[in-house]
């Protein structure tokens, strides 16, 4: 006969919160990629709209000192 082990509450909570932690480590370790995408946020309604006129030349100008890729940890993007 074997004995049986009582699980408590907590350990039950931690090894469930382990498994879950575990189950969702590959699409994050997998999720890495060379694609580096760079994005802004801006008022474009609201009191604040009129900070959202200038959007068009930065952006245009982020694409002109971009435009022969990003350098980041010795590899060109």
């Amino acid at each position: 006969m074997t004995k049986l082990t009582s699980f408590s509450r907590r350990s039950f909570l931690a090894g469930t919160a382990a498994a879950t932690g575990a189950l969702a480590m590959p699409p994050i370790a997998t999720a890495a990629s060379k694609k580096v995408r760079i994005g802004f946020i801006s008022p474009l309604s609201g009191p604040r709209a009129s900070f959202g006129t200038s959007d068009q030349w930065m952006v245009d100008s982020i694409r002109k000192q971009l435009e022969g890729g990003l350098n980041s940890g010795g590899s060109t993007h």
